[in-house]
């Protein structure tokens, strides 16, 4: 009489997919968890994605560097869209390998005169020395120069990716100074979007704040981050910035934090940005079945 090996219920094929059941498929009968080397494709992602993930740089700069046949897997030169496991895979990058580091998330409060770049050609100081880390880290999107306020800087590319990418529409909020007084007018075009670069900037939140004899301080609420957005979105109606804080992005704020310190962000804020990123893809979502 025939035997038939029996499948593990584990696992049920279904348009060649692999359906897991954790419930049955467990520690002491995975051959994945009992031998994970040997079956360490389970474990792949993106090359550009691994790169990005070790802090080295973006994901589309990985892509680049890729493209550009500086980045080799196991001494052969990588091809773009390839996956490798970081952990078994030897990754260079211009010849230096890249590292598997634990990630880590920092808020600053950013005081000006410091530029949100990771190399100055110009000599300018720059907001990693107010890090006390030895892991290379780099900033969550940018304040330019001038500007000031809560920055986060992290070694994880795909995190900084989901926050700063447009479809995310995580929620900026500034306190922004200008000399002269905003009539409602004026209000109302910054509300509707001013063209900038010829096309015109998402609807945002604007507010009054306060008006005296030195001039006005707003507040802005936006969900983009183009260059000097807000300056030049004033600046379009004849208004001068004299000063722009960030004080929140997402549900994070400054709080107490004082100008040119810095923190870990808790857990509850690293959840909240990546919430928000799945909230607004399932808003979208529903959007377009209607």
């Amino acid at each position: 009489m025939r035997r038939f090996q029996m499948v593990p219920a584990a696992f049920t094929v279904r348009r060649k997919s692999t359906i897991y059941n954790p419930q049955i498929y467990n520690r002491h009968t995975s051959p994945i968890l009992i031998n994970p080397i040997i079956h360490c494709s389970y474990m792949k992602v993106r090359l550009q994605k691994a790169i990005a993930d070790s802090g080295l740089c973006s994901r589309r700069k990985a892509e680049s560097l890729i493209i550009e046949g500086l980045v080799t897997v196991n001494g052969r030169t990588a091809k773009l869209g390839e996956s490798v496991n970081s952990d078994v895979d030897t990754i260079e990058v211009n010849g230096k390998p890249i590292s598997s580091k634990a990630k880590v998330y920092y808020i600053l409060n950013k005081p000006p005169g410091y530029e949100c770049t990771l190399d100055s050609t110009t000599g300018n100081k720059l907001v990693t020395e107010l890090i006390p880390t030895s892991v290379r880290i780099f900033p969550v999107g940018r304040l330019d120069m001038e500007s000031r306020g809560l920055l986060i800087l992290t070694n994880d590319g795909d995190f900084a990716n989901r926050v700063i990418h447009p479809s995310s529409s995580v929620e900026k909020e500034y306190l922004v100074s200008v000399s002269g007084k905003l009539k409602e007018t004026a209000l109302e075009q910054l509300r509707a979007g001013i063209m900038l670069d010829g096309t015109p900037t998402k609807p945002c939140r604007v507010e009054i704040v306060q008006i005296d004899k030195s001039g006005t301080i707003m507040s802005f609420i936006i969900h983009e981050g183009r260059k000097r957005q807000i300056r030049r979105m004033l600046e379009s109606l004849g208004f001068i910035v004299t000063d722009l804080k960030r004080v929140r992005v997402g549900g994070i704020t400054l709080g107490d934090l004082k100008e040119g310190r810095s923190r870990k962000l808790t857990k509850n804020e690293i959840h909240s940005l990546n919430m928000l990123r799945l909230d607004a893809a399932t808003l979208r979502s529903a959007d377009e079945r209607r």
